[in-house]
């Protein structure tokens, strides 16, 4: 199945509505997590806060994991990246050689509709990884490779 797992979180509850499904998937199958989130260059400590903030989600994931008693906890890791957020995160899915990016349809924005914002949108888009995407509650998984006859 999938070995590695980015999850995009920009620290907004509606970007953390992924994160049961991520936990699910990763007690299920064993697949690793990475957690990532983009810093805006040029502001200053923004990098302390991105880091801070996945630190507290890695533990509260491991925390999760264990309770649910799993014998072969996956690794649980983050990464703060810094630039263009879309673009970032796909670099970085091919860089750690992510077979599943999952994120939420919205992030910090919230603005509805339409159903994808801009972010997931462009990732979507720009990413060779399937991707899995959480609208409020409700999943659907998008294999791009399927969509496009890629393999």
């Amino acid at each position: 199945m999938y070995k590695r797992m980015l999850v995009p979180l920009d620290g907004s509850t509606n970007a953390e509505v992924v994160m049961p499904y991520v936990i699910a998937l990763a007690a299920n199958t064993g697949t690793d997590i990475v957690l990532t989130s983009v810093a805006r260059p040029g502001i200053s400590n923004v990098e302390q806060l991105h880091q801070a903030y996945l630190a507290r989600k890695v533990d509260q994931v491991r925390l999760r994991l264990n309770e649910l008693g799993i014998k072969q906890v996956p690794e649980v890791s983050y990464h703060v990246l810094t630039g263009k957020p879309a673009d970032e995160i796909v670099k970085h899915a091919a860089e750690i050689e992510a077979d599943l990016i999952t994120i939420a349809s919205r992030g910090a924005s919230g603005q509805v509709p339409p159903l994808l914002g801009h972010i997931s949108t462009s990732v979507l888009c720009l990413c060779l990884a399937p991707l899995g995407t959480v609208v409020y509650g409700k999943t659907g998984f998008i294999d791009k490779r399927r969509c496009y006859g890629k393999s």
